[in-house]
């Protein structure tokens, strides 16, 4: 599934630091997270690495399913950048740096599907991240933690994501205690969408993302938006923006051609218009 050319952007001169990999084939992008200190902690530059390519390729029309995942044996994302304690830099400074460092709202805004694909621990920044991503597959050995204390607060919108995915009770026991959650917690909680094995990994996601990807991807962006935008909206008005959804989905070349394909008794060849 991940054959293909491979565009390797080395984000430091020192390997200590996390890069990315990232990988275009058959209308699905890959991000591909690696370190060699085996931790994957976000860092500035990696932020702005990241941000740059998503910038460039989220609105690509050949990209139809994102995936995020690791290279790192039995590691996602882990840890929280941490800042040299320096009394001369002024809050709205501090506040410039910690704004570098907000991918998440990159991530979630994707007009496409964002599968987080997890295979081991995530933790603090790490979580974050995971959380702006729309589908999280993960392994039955990976751990999910968030830990806040004064020196390792969130502020990639993790507690109010943390909170709307699995509920003001258990992001308190998350938050407070540091609880560690396993696999099948993360499940039951909805902190996951599915869980795994390791030997099935690679098939699940594969199965996953040949499904998407044969699907209209101006459904995909559509069902997107009315669940991200939906979510904040009262329930009425929630309602009346799915209809308007609705309408411009009816107006689209991809539901003329799955009207046609279904008459035809074929495939349906989506294009995105």
């Amino acid at each position: 599934m991940f054959s293909g050319s491979i565009k390797h952007v080395d984000l430091r001169a020192t390997i200590n630091f996390m890069n990315f990999y990232h990988k275009i084939r058959n209308h699905i992008c890959t991000v591909e997270l690696q370190d060699t200190s085996g931790t994957n902690t976000i860092d500035e530059t990696f932020c702005l690495g990241l941000r740059d390519f998503i910038d460039t390729m989220q609105w690509d029309p050949d990209i139809r399913v994102w995936i995020i995942t690791s290279n790192t044996p039995n590691v996602f994302s882990t840890g929280r950048h941490s800042f040299e304690q320096d009394d001369s830099i002024s809050f709205s400074e501090m506040q410039r740096e910690i704004e570098v460092l907000q991918i998440s709202k990159n991530i979630s805004e994707i007009p496409a599907p964002v599968i987080i694909a997890i295979d081991g621990e995530v933790s603090d920044h790490g979580l974050e991240m995971a959380l702006a991503g729309d589908l999280r597959l993960v392994t039955d050995v990976s751990t999910f933690s968030i830990n806040a204390n004064q020196t390792n607060f969130p502020w990639d919108n993790g507690i109010p994501m943390l909170i709307s995915t699995v509920g003001r009770s258990l992001a308190n026991d998350m938050l407070y205690t540091h609880r560690i959650l396993s696999a099948s917690e993360a499940l039951a909680a909805g902190l996951a969408t599915r869980i795994t094995t390791r030997t099935e990994f690679l098939g699940q996601l594969e199965y996953i993302t040949d499904n998407l990807k044969s699907l209209s991807p101006s459904s995909l962006k559509l069902i997107k938006e009315a669940v991200k935008t939906g979510a904040s909206l009262p329930f009425t008005a929630a309602l009346n923006f799915e209809g308007d959804l609705s309408v411009l989905l009816q107006s689209t070349e991809d539901r003329a051609e799955g009207l046609r394909a279904f008459f035809q008794k074929r495939r349906a060849k989506f294009i995105g218009d």
